[in-house]
C-alpha cells in the first residue's frame, strides 16, 4: 500500500470507525456526503500500520486515532471487541480465510454483533477469553463444515448463555447470500456486489 495515500483514502481502506453504541446517536460529523464517528480506530499492528501512519492520519483529519491490535488475527479480533457489552451477539468466522469474515459485516452490524475468529479444528485462547468475557446471548458460526468444524461448533457450546447456530453454504458465494438474506430479511434497497476471489473491494465496500 502506498505510503502517500490521503487520509480520505486511508480512512476507506484501513480504518474501522467503532463508537461505543451508547455514544453513537451524539459522536458524528459529516465529511462530504459521508457520515463518520468521531474516533478512528485502527485494526492491525505495526506491522500493517506503523504509528506515523495513525500520527499523520490524526493531524490530517483532527480526530484521535487508536490502535485495536493483538499479536495475531484472533487476538486482533478478540481486542476490536473490548467496548462491546457482556449478553451481544456473537458470530464465529474462520480467521484461515478472509471472504466469510467480510461476508458476515452486515448481519453483525444489524444485530449489534461482534465478530471472532477461529481456525478450522479449533477455538483459539484469545477467542475462548473473549467469549467467557462476553457471555453472548446468541453464537452463530458463518461458513459450512470446510471452514468451520463441526467439533468446534459443539465447544462453542459451552460459551455464552444461548444456542449455537450456523449459517453457512457449499461455497463462499452461498454463504454470503445466506448472510445477506439474514441481515435483511424484508429485503434491500440497494445491493453491493464485489469479487469473492480476492478481499480489497469487498473491504472498502464494506466500510
Amino acid at each position: 500500500m502506498s505510503r502517500t495515500l490521503s487520509a480520505a483514502a486511508l480512512v476507506a481502506l484501513v480504518v474501522a470507525l467503532l463508537p461505543a453504541p451508547a455514544e453513537a446517536a451524539d459522536r458524528q460529523l459529516s465529511i462530504g456526503a459521508a457520515q463518520v464517528h468521531q474516533e478512528i480506530v485502527v485494526v492491525g499492528g505495526e506491522s500493517r500500520f506503523p504509528q506515523a501512519e495513525l500520527d499523520s492520519l490524526s493531524q490530517e483529519t483532527g480526530l484521535p486515532v487508536v490502535r485495536a491490535a493483538g499479536s495475531n488475527r484472533y487476538q486482533t479480533a478478540a481486542v476490536a471487541t473490548g467496548n462491546a457489552p457482556v449478553g451481544s451477539p456473537v458470530l464465529v468466522t474462520t480467521g484461515d480465510n478472509f471472504p466469510d469474515a467480510l461476508a458476515a459485516g452486515p448481519l453483525a452490524a444489524a444485530n449489534g454483533a461482534v465478530v471472532l475468529l477461529v481456525s478450522h479444528s479449533s477455538v483459539p485462547e484469545p477467542t475462548a477469553e473473549a467469549l467467557e468475557r462476553l457471555e453472548p446471548s446468541r453464537i452463530i458460526v458463518v461458513g459450512g463444515q470446510a471452514a468451520v468444524s463441526n467439533a468446534v461448533v459443539d465447544d462453542l457450546a459451552q460459551y455464552g448463555t444461548g444456542i449455537v447456530t450456523r449459517i453457512g453454504g457449499a461455497t463462499r458465494f452461498h454463504t454470503a447470500a445466506q448472510l445477506a438474506d439474514a441481515a435483511f430479511p424484508a429485503g434491500a434497497d440497494r445491493v453491493f456486489i464485489a469479487d469473492g476471489a480476492t478481499f480489497a473491494d469487498s473491504l472498502a465496500g464494506g466500510v
